[in-house]
């Protein structure tokens, strides 16, 4: 891969991992937040729909302020006169004050009168089962303390719910003493669910708490909220969000499960616009690598491509005079000046390896030796034979010292001793010398080897022919011998002349006998009594 499609795919990878990674972050955020703002609107529109539901309990209870505070009302409670009822309490009376049932209880707590209606067919029907055991008595709907006391809220009856308030029956000037309590009731049916979901423009829902036959998330809601949660929001599905709470009754106990649920139309918002921000990214991104790429092709990648070709051409021409050019002050710029610096480097080290290469040769050609390179499992990699010159000896130029087979440079008496000082010279970077002889149907020849260690596989071997060299210092210990037996015979031709002279007395030339002979005389004595009379020969 070039350095272009990498430095482009790294371009379009970094770029692909921060707009992922960016999206992933956005995605994120947004999400808490949705959800956040999700849970807060569910819990607003529940609060809303509970509202509601009190404005429903406050018509019953606005009602009873009207009727329980009237003189009309508090001498019925006196005397029960029938013109009341039959103008007050007819159904049509109870159905446009949209009440379903009322009771009158006496000071001694007792049902005085009762009504009810169905809110249907307009009709008198029985008054609902087990509404007359919270009427009666000591039940805070039957009894009140004070003038101004007043109680509203949810009647859990055995088999449904109802919206109740009463307050204590009074002169119209609000004035007592109490003449007892009005009790006024709406059944919590489906004609009122349904008016809080118009009130409110939300899907309402309640069941009774001790219904058995809940749906999943009301059974999930009313089991947290009976741990003592106010309102529980959960997701019912991906599109779907409900709220949940529990109303109570007027003496306190749990009465019913209201819950809203609506489309998560906020979470939806937040996802598309992650989307959206995922689409602007990629193109961003895409642009931005576009951009970069090109930017770095440009400045960078075509200059660099420049440079590589004229270093070609300069390697393929051979000409190491020839220079590059890159224009700019940058960082290319610096690398072509470094490559025209190594290639004057390089043509200073190449002019200089020509001279030297020339006066090595020179040196070679003058050496009159025959030279050989071999490595360290005995091949010869290059041979230069001698060439014969005037004053040579006999034997240089022959076959022995120039051979024709690369095998014949080594004797093979002597190549295992060779090749051991070639080792050694190689191992210890130190000349080795060998001396070795040649003989040949001409006479024995006399070589000397010189091994130098050329690298660390291979060493340079010169072979010079000392056959002169032998036979001159030979001829010299033969004249320095030849001289020495002249000077010893004549020494002892000396001697054995003086004999005479020695035998009659002192020497005619010496009277105390140190003539020119004496010294030979006393050589001689010593000589005879050494010897014997036979060495002297």
């Amino acid at each position: 891969m070039t350095l272009r499609q990498r430095t482009a795919l790294t371009i379009i990878v970094a770029c692909a991992l921060a707009v992922i990674g960016t999206y992933f972050i956005v995605q994120a955020i947004l999400s808490s937040h949705s959800r956040a703002l999700e849970r807060e609107i569910a819990t607003h529109d529940l609060e809303q729909a509970s509202r509601a539901l009190s404005q429903e309990v406050a018509t019953v209870e606005t009602a009873v302020e009207v009727w329980a505070p009237w003189d009309d009302t508090y001498r019925f409670m006196q005397d029960g006169n029938a013109e009341y009822i039959a103008s007050n309490l007819n159904a049509s009376t109870l159905l446009n004050l949209d009440i379903d049932f009322v009771v009158y209880v006496d000071p001694e707590g007792q049902v005085f009168y009762s009504k009810a209606v169905d809110a249907a067919s307009g009709t008198e029907v029985p008054m609902p089962a087990g509404l007359e055991q919270f009427v009666t008595g000591e039940d805070l709907l039957a009894r009140h303390e004070s003038e101004t006391s007043s109680v509203s809220g949810i009647m859990f009856l055995p088999d449904n719910l109802a919206l109740v308030a009463s307050q204590p029956i009074l002169t119209s000037q609000r004035e007592g003493p109490i003449a007892g309590s009005l009790v006024m009731g709406r059944c919590l049916d489906s004609e009122v669910v349904q008016r809080l979901r118009e009130a409110t423009d939300l899907s309402v829902e309640l069941y009774r708490v001790d219904d058995t036959d809940l749906p999943e998330d009301f059974r999930l809601a009313r089991a947290a909220l009976s741990d003592g949660h106010d309102t529980v929001v959960r997701v019912s599905d991906s599109d779907t969000i409900g709220a949940y709470t529990l109303v109570s009754e007027v003496h306190g106990n749990p009465a019913f499960v209201l819950g809203i649920s609506e489309p998560r139309d906020v979470y939806a918002a937040g996802q598309r616009t992650a989307r959206n921000i995922l689409y602007l990214l990629l193109g961003v991104g895409g642009l931005f690598s576009l951009l970069l790429t090109l930017e770095i092709d440009t400045l960078v990648m075509c200059r660099l491509r420049r440079l590589a070709a004229r270093v070609a051409a300069v390697s393929e021409s051979g000409n190491l005079s020839d220079r590059v050019s890159v224009g700019g002050k940058d960082e290319v710029t610096a690398v072509a000046q470094a490559v025209n610096t190594a290639l004057s480097s390089r043509e200073k080290s190449h002019h200089d390896l020509i001279q030297s290469e020339a006066r090595n040769q020179t040196l070679l050609e003058a050496i009159p030796d025959l030279v050989f390179w071999i490595d360290k499992e005995g091949r010869i990699s290059g041979v230069r034979r001698p060439q014969r010159t005037a004053g040579a000896s006999e034997s240089q130029g022959d076959e022995h010292c120039a051979p024709d087979e690369v095998a014949d440079l080594i004797p093979a008496h002597v190549r295992q001793t060779a090749m051991s000082q070639v080792h050694k010279a190689i191992e210890s970077r130190q000349t080795q010398v060998l001396e070795f002889q040649m003989p040949t149907d001409r006479g024995v020849f006399h070589h000397e080897a010189r091994i130098v260690a050329n690298s660390d596989r291979d060493a340079m071997v010169i072979v010079r022919d000392v056959t002169n060299q032998k036979n001159a210092e030979e001829a010299r210990q033969n004249s320095l011998l030849l001289k020495e037996i002249h000077n010893r015979v004549k020494n002892h031709l000396r001697t054995i002349r003086s004999f005479p002279e020695i035998m009659g007395g002192s020497s005619p030339q010496s009277a105390d006998g140190s003539g020119e002979h004496g010294e030979a005389g006393n050589e001689m004595v010593g000589a005879v009594g050494s010897k014997g009379p036979h060495d002297s020969r």
